[in-house]
């Protein structure tokens, strides 16, 4: 029988943007090193250690930035339950009408990346 190997699901951070703020001050005012900071705050030496040195900025934030707002996400609910309950459910086909309303919202194609099927999606989520 072949062999069946386990995926291994990705590990999500442990650690907070404080602790971070925190070990990126005490490396910087020189009282800790790296590693002791790392260990001191429960966070990843490598990542400590690239925003010591600019390569990624202190406040970046793990994961891709929003594209819509609070307020935004809330008319395309109202949107989509307002289509339905005038019978036009938002179906596979009829998906595309929800593609569409952010262009239409904002009146640009800088978000269209993210309401694209799946196969149309470039290779890097952004671009």
């Amino acid at each position: 029988m072949p062999k069946i190997q386990q995926i291994r699901k990705r590990e999500t951070r442990k650690w907070t943007q404080e602790a971070m703020a925190q070990a990126l001050q005490e490396v910087k005012a020189g009282r800790l090193t790296l590693r002791q900071a790392a260990q001191q705050f429960g966070v990843p030496k490598s990542s400590l250690s690239d925003r010591v040195s600019g390569r990624v900025s202190s406040d970046c934030v793990y994961g891709q930035r929003t594209l819509l707002t609070l307020e935004d996400e809330d008319s395309l609910v109202e949107y989509c339950l307002y289509s339905a309950s005038h019978g036009f459910p938002l179906t596979n086909p009829g998906g595309h009408r929800l593609r569409e309303k952010p262009r239409q919202i904002y009146n640009s194609d800088e978000i269209s990346f993210s309401w694209t099927l799946q196969e149309e999606r470039s290779s890097c989520p952004g671009d």
